[in-house]
């Protein structure tokens, strides 16, 4: 690293970050903030092959509240506060798991079927709780709670193509919105042509997944 200079940080964090793993130093993310939340997936799904799917319900719903205990815990010590270091995320990991945990629970017990038959009020409900998380720790520890409960209700909404293909695009759109737009300023573009290049990239992420995906069924697809 020091022989090479900066070009060599550089280098290592997008190897790392095109893996959506931490670069060493006091900024975890520095070339895709935003994939902070794919590494905490990653860990919840590696927690998951390994741990989770092997607990009972009656075991995770004991290891969900020790992740809320804990989120608060850390919560009312200062703890869970936003940051680009890998502190911040491992102060945030149990607010991250304690929804996923309520969503394996939720998932065993009712598999895809939808939680009643209001899913335009489930909608409302999901912004409502988003805005409630902000104001303090006790409304995000029950926005977090309520979200399965409540995505599990906008099933009951008709599939639709460009749902479907909204759904598609939104996880390249995230993932690669921040990288993007780095470059397009680095490259003195216009905002608006950073903006338009960030929609294309992600248009065009989709489009290669989807086309590799196999053939649907025209009850699949709709």
């Amino acid at each position: 690293m020091a022989v090479y200079g900066p070009f060599a940080q550089v280098f290592a964090s997008y190897v790392l970050v095109l893996c959506f793993l931490p670069s060493v130093g006091p900024a975890a993310f520095p070339l895709n903030v935003p994939a902070w939340s794919l590494f905490i997936e990653i860990i919840c799904n590696a927690l998951h092959g390994s741990i989770f799917s092997k607990l009972s319900n009656m075991q995770l719903i004991v290891a969900t509240a020790a992740s809320i205990l804990l989120f608060a815990a850390f919560s009312t010590n200062g703890l869970t506060h936003w940051g680009p270091g890998i502190t911040a995320i491992v102060g945030l990991t149990p607010r991250e798991l304690s929804c996923y945990l309520v969503g394996i629970w939720m998932f065993r017990q009712y598999g895809d079927r939808p939680l009643g038959d209001k899913p335009v009020l489930a909608i409302g409900a999901f912004a409502l709780a988003l805005g409630l998380a902000s104001i303090s720790a006790s409304f995000e520890i029950m926005a977090l709670v309520a979200c399965p409960l409540i995505i599990r209700t906008s099933l009951g909404l008709p599939r639709m193509r460009w749902v479907i293909w909204a759904g598609a695009l939104s996880y390249p759109l995230y993932a690669t919105h921040v990288p993007v737009l780095q470059a397009s300023r680095a490259m003195g573009l216009h905002p608006t042509l950073g903006v338009a290049l960030v929609a294309a990239v992600s248009i065009f992420v989709t489009v290669a997944f989807e086309m590799r995906r196999p053939a649907r069924q025209p009850a699949e697809a709709f």
